[in-house]
C-alpha cells in the first residue's frame, strides 16, 4: 500500500509541476499586458515551486521545505484571491478592494512566520507521504486562519461575480477556484484530525485546480483580449499530459538524452497536427462566411443572413448565445437572435462611440454579458 501510494504521489507532483510550468510561460507569452494574465502566471509558478518542493523532497530530504511549500500554497492562494476580484465588474472591485489588500497583509505575516520560524513543522524525514504537521502555537493558529479566511474571501467574490452577471461565472474558472479552496479545507482538516492524512489528495486537488486555471485565463485572453486562439490551449493541453506522462512511464528505460530527443520529436509532430487543423478549421468558417455574402440580398433575405451569421458567429466564439441589434431611428431594435433577446426586443441604449468590445453597465449588464459596436 506504501508503495502505490509513493508512486501515485510521485506522478502526482511531476505532473503537476510539469502543467504548472508549462502553463506559467504559456500565458506569459500570449498575455503579458494583460493584469489578469499577470496575477494567473505568478499563482502558476508559485504552485510549480510547490510541485518541485514536493517532488524533490519524495527522493532527498531537505529540512524546511515544508514550510517552503506552505509559503507557495498561501502566496498563490492570495493572489488567486485577488484574481477573482480583478474578474467582477469594475464597480464591485472598487468596493471589494479592502478584501484583498487584507488578504495579502495576512499573507505577508504568514509568510514572515513561517520563514522566521525553524523547525515549523515536525517529522519531515519521515512524513513523506503525508501532509505536512505543525508544531502547535500562533504559527499554526495564524497559518490556519490566514488559509481559511482566505477560502472564504475568495467563495465571497465568486458570489459577488455570479450576482453581478447574468447566469454563472466561467465554468472553468469556478471549476478551478472550487479545487483551490477544496485543498484549504482538506488542509485544515489534514492539521486537525491526529491520523495522517496523505497529501495525494492534496497535490491532486491542486494539479486539477492549475489546469482549470489555465484553461479559464486562456479563454479570456481569447474572447476578450483576443491574443490566443480559441483551440490552441486544449490541444497543447493533451499535448503536455502525453508528454509528462511518457516521463513519468519510461524515464527509468531511455536515457535523457533518447528521451528528450523523442519528446521534442513529438511536440513537432503535434505542432504540425495542431496547425493543419486549425487552418481546416478556419477555411471551413471562411467559405461558409462567403456562402452568406454570395448572393444578393432581398427584401426579405437580410434577417435570414443575420440569423446564419449569428449562429456562425456564435460557434466560432464558443458563445451559448447573441443577438444583433440594428440602430432604427434613435434607438437599437433586436434583427437577429440565438438563444438570447427575443427579435424585435429593445434592449435600450448602447454606447457606440468607437468599435472596441465592452461590457455593458446596469440596467443592461443584467441580459447582456458583453457588446460589440460595428460599423458598415
Amino acid at each position: 500500500m506504501q508503495n502505490l501510494l509513493y508512486s501515485l504521489t510521485s506522478i502526482v507532483d511531476y505532473l503537476g509541476l510539469c502543467i504548472s510550468l508549462w502553463l506559467a510561460f504559456y500565458l506569459l507569452a500570449r498575455g503579458f499586458p494583460s493584469p489578469i494574465a499577470r496575477r494567473a502566471v505568478i499563482v502558476l509558478l508559485a504552485l510549480s515551486v510547490f510541485f518541485l518542493s514536493a517532488s524533490l523532497n519524495l527522493h532527498v530530504q531537505i529540512p524546511g521545505t515544508t514550510a517552503v511549500r506552505a509559503v507557495m500554497l498561501t502566496l498563490g492562494l492570495a493572489i488567486w484571491c485577488d484574481l477573482t476580484q480583478r474578474l467582477l465588474p469594475q464597480p464591485d472591485q472598487g468596493r471589494s478592494s479592502w478584501i484583498v489588500i487584507g488578504i495579502y497583509a495576512l499573507a505577508g505575516i504568514t509568510v514572515i512566520l513561517l520563514i522566521g520560524t525553524r523547525d515549523a513543522f515536525v517529522q519531515e524525514q519521515t512524513n513523506l507521504l503525508y501532509v505536512g504537521r505543525m508544531q502547535m502555537g500562533y504559527q499554526y493558529t495564524v497559518y490556519g486562519v490566514t488559509e481559511v479566511i482566505t477560502a472564504i474571501a475568495i467563495l465571497y467574490n465568486l458570489q459577488s461575480g455570479r450576482r453581478a452577471r447574468v447566469g454563472q461565472p466561467n465554468p472553468y474558472f469556478v471549476a478551478g477556484t472550487l479545487l483551490a479552496v477544496c485543498t484549504v479545507g482538506y488542509g485544515s482538516l489534514a492539521l486537525a484530525l491526529t491520523p495522517p492524512m496523505p497529501r495525494l489528495i492534496q497535490d491532486a486537488l491542486i494539479a486539477g485546480g492549475i489546469v482549470w486555471l489555465g484553461i479559464s485565463i486562456a479563454r479570456h485572453q481569447t474572447l476578450v483580449e483576443h491574443r490566443i486562439t480559441l483551440h490552441e490551449l486544449p490541444v497543447y493541453t493533451v499535448a503536455i499530459f502525453s508528454l509528462a506522462g511518457v516521463y513519468a512511464s519510461i524515464a527509468w528505460l531511455w536515457t535523457h538524452s533518447a528521451l528528450a530527443v523523442f519528446t521534442h520529436s513529438l511536440y513537432g509532430l503535434v505542432n504540425e497536427i495542431l496547425t493543419q487543423s486549425l487552418l481546416k478549421q478556419e477555411t471551413g468558417y471562411r467559405t461558409q462566411l462567403r456562402q452568406l455574402g454570395k448572393h444578393p440580398l432581398g427584401e426579405d433575405s437580410l434577417p435570414n443572413r443575420l440569423e446564419e451569421g449569428l449562429k456562425l458567429l456564435c460557434q466560432i466564439l464558443g458563445a451559448s448565445g447573441g443577438f444583433i441589434a440594428i440602430r432604427e431611428a434613435d434607438e437599437f431594435v433586436v434583427a437577429a437572435s440565438f438563444q438570447s433577446l427575443t427579435k424585435g426586443e429593445k434592449p435600450g441604449e448602447l454606447p457606440v462611440a468607437d468599435d472596441e468590445l465592452y461590457e455593458p453597465s446596469e440596467p443592461l449588464a443584467r441580459s447582456i454579458a458583453w457588446a460589440a459596436p460595428a460599423f458598415k
